[in-house]
């Protein structure tokens, strides 16, 4: 489980994913805004929570993804519905068995504290929806804006139980 000392590597592959999943999807400079430094500051709070857990992807000693998971931060859903609320993994290791691993063992850690789980994928990410489908996330049809920089985005919620 990671530790607010993996904050930086976090960040890292926090950014490159963004960078390389949202390049063409999201605008250029609040991709550009979204630099290692800030990451690595939202990542030292994030991890110093105790109501989520964050697993670490390694290859040969070096952080390649992770995911992070806690009760759902909706305030519709009830205290029984966990979230997924990230995963990522540096491009590099896209569609490689490590990228794989780390988000079944969060799902396993929800599926062991929750009736049921839920994450938020935005719409026009069509890559994640087939990786989160392979792993056995049904799309659960609610959908919500989401002011990201200049733009107005969809995310779609999907759900596993």
């Amino acid at each position: 489980m990671a530790r607010v000392e993996d904050a930086g590597a976090i960040a890292e592959v926090h950014v490159a994913s963004w960078r390389g999943a949202y390049e063409g999807l999201l605008s250029v400079s609040l991709l550009a805004a979204h630099t290692v430094e800030r990451r690595a500051a939202v990542w030292r709070a994030e991890l110093a929570k105790s109501n989520q857990m964050t697993w670490l992807a390694l290859d040969a000693g070096s952080v390649v993804g992770f995911a992070s998971v806690g009760r759902a931060r909706d305030p519709d859903l009830s205290g029984q519905v966990g979230e997924l609320y990230a995963i990522y993994v540096s491009p590099p290791a896209w569609d490689q068995a490590v990228g794989h691993v780390r988000p079944e063992k969060a799902v396993s850690q929800l599926g062991s504290k929750y009736r049921e789980a839920v994450l938020w994928v935005l719409d026009s990410n069509a890559r994640a929806r087939r990786f989160y489908k392979r792993h056995g996330w049904l799309p659960g049809g609610t959908v919500k804006q989401e002011q990201l920089g200049e733009a107005t985005t969809d995310r779609t919620a999907a759900s596993r139980r």
